[in-house]
């Protein structure tokens, strides 16, 4: 009937589990009182040994699965520190040449500015310029 089941302890109770209460629903009626021993241990051992042996099937699968979903969780925070890194080297390295220009003409400006005379307010003529005031 149930050929997996064979493989594990809680399988073969369920199996002996459901055997047995093919056998009582097939039973004539003298046979299958609710006060007969098979039924009682039916009841009382195999019913509660399989119930302990499907909790404890339970609770390693919901400990598997919490670990598994650890292992994911440590894996995506990987990946953002990783993506979040990858953005910062673009963006450096994107705006690299713009940097290297600014440099470049703020050392023209300096160089231009220092064979100014001293009488001469830059300050108040870019204002003038720039401002327009």
């Amino acid at each position: 009937m149930l050929p997996a089941s064979t493989l594990t302890p809680s399988g073969r109770q369920i199996k002996k589990y459901i055997e047995q209460m093919t056998y009582f629903a097939n039973a004539p009626d003298d046979q299958s009182l609710a006060n007969s021993t098979a039924y009682v241990w039916v009841l009382q051992v195999i019913a509660n040994d399989g119930y302990d042996a499907l909790n404890t099937a339970i609770e390693v699968f919901v400990e598997y699965n919490l670990n598994e979903l650890k292992a994911i969780e440590t894996l995506h925070i990987i990946l953002l520190a990783l993506s979040i890194m990858t953005i910062v080297v673009f963006f450096i390295m994107m705006y690299r040449p713009y940097i290297k220009l600014l440099h470049q003409d703020t050392r023209a400006i300096a160089g231009m500015l220092s064979q100014l005379p001293a009488e001469v307010d830059v300050e108040g003529h870019v204002k003038e310029i720039v401002l327009g005031m």
